[in-house]
């Protein structure tokens, strides 16, 4: 008889040491869960945050390239064109930067896109006054512009 109730006792202790474990075993697979569903967000949304940079990357290079190539083409009808894709290119770029700003909740990613568009706002004018003077076909003149201003703040932009 005094067997039985050492065995009665241990079967109860390990019945309470059993559902104490299940009940650790329930509490880590919430905890776990609601993790990775945090962890999913900001995955989510980084990437979010990358993929539009990299679409604004994309489009700061194109308007480069494109300047550039307002100063070296000899044909009108294409320097109106690549003037019309740069146009294109920074509606674009706006529509991007408008969006990235929206998702940024960070004080230092605020503050970095604060200085992207300032920097942009300048490199806006330099490169308009480079559009102009290739349209005009003063490319000595567009060529210092673009090599001593426009150059290093597209740059800066990129970094």
């Amino acid at each position: 008889m005094a067997s039985l109730k050492i065995a009665g006792r241990l079967g109860l202790g390990f019945v309470l040491v059993f559902v104490l474990l299940i009940g650790l075993l329930v509490t880590g697979f919430r905890i776990m869960e609601r993790l990775n569903s945090d962890l999913n967000d900001a995955y989510k949304l980084n990437s979010n945050k990358i993929n539009l940079a990299y679409h604004m990357l994309a489009d700061i290079q194109t308007i480069d390239l494109l300047t550039r190539d307002v100063l070296l083409e000899e044909d009108q009808s294409l320097k109106l064109d690549y003037v019309n894709k740069i146009e294109i290119a920074r509606s674009e770029y706006h529509k991007y930067f408008n969006q990235l700003k929206e998702l940024e909740e960070n004080k230092e990613g605020l503050a970095l896109l604060t200085l992207i568009a300032n920097n942009l706002e300048k490199a806006v004018d330099y490169n308009n006054k480079i559009t102009q003077l290739g349209l005009a076909g003063d490319v000595e003149q567009g060529t210092i512009l673009l090599n001593s201003q426009s150059k290093p703040l597209m740059t800066k932009i990129q970094d």
